[in-house]
């Protein structure tokens, strides 16, 4: 056996779905491995190197499944803004040099595989706004998350509409709080009332 060639695997090493359990007589070529959902077989290193093999399809066809989910939805609107340069929202994002990494750009099951479920009341944050999208730049933020994040880039420049589209909220609404006097938490944070002026106020008196 190359003990050479062996060493770089492990019991414990993750590749996508599956966890390497044990070596078989051929260490460098296959492993017994684990997938997520508890079930082990016998898999070729290459396979799981190259991203061929990526679970024992349990997860395949759980993401397939997943197309009018929000986390599908989060994937493929990032995807399009970056992408699609018909996208109304394309000279914000892909006009403007931002790009979607190549690990996600064909692969709904890897951005899921980084992200993992969206939590409720939540939407795909990048953490550096002039970054790309990628798994070291993104996370699931809360509104209010976001405009913890985005006041200080208010204060580095950063437009109005951009914060609008950063946090979902639409522009001429952003806009009217702000010249109202609204503090930019506030602005960005509280719910739109719709209707009765006294749901604004007990809003803001929280």
């Amino acid at each position: 056996m190359d003990s050479k060639r062996n060493s770089k695997y492990c019991a414990g090493q993750q590749f996508n779905y599956w966890t390497l359990i044990s070596p078989t007589a051929f260490s460098g070529v296959k492993w017994v491995a684990e997938c997520i959902c508890g079930k082990q077989k016998e898999v070729y290193i290459q396979h799981l190197k190259n991203g061929k093999s990526k679970s024992c399809s349990c997860k395949t066809k759980h993401t397939h499944s997943m197309t009018k989910s929000p986390e599908y939805n989060s994937w493929a609107a990032a995807k399009y803004r970056c992408t699609n340069s018909n996208d109304d929202r394309w000279k914000d994002y892909g006009g403007r040099g931002i790009k979607f990494c190549d690990r996600w750009l064909n692969s709904f099951e890897d951005f899921y595989a980084d992200m993992g479920e969206r939590p409720k009341n939540s939407t795909l944050d990048r953490i550096d706004t002039n970054g790309n999208y990628e798994p070291s730049n993104c996370k699931w933020s809360t509104a209010k998350e976001q405009a913890n994040n985005t006041r200080i880039q208010l204060d580095n420049g950063y437009s109005i509409k951009e914060l609008s589209e950063k946090c979902n909220i639409p522009y001429s609404r952003l806009q009217t709080r702000l010249k109202r006097g609204w503090s930019l938490d506030n602005a960005l944070t509280i719910p739109y009332c719709k209707g009765r002026r006294s749901d604004i106020v007990n809003a803001l008196s929280h």
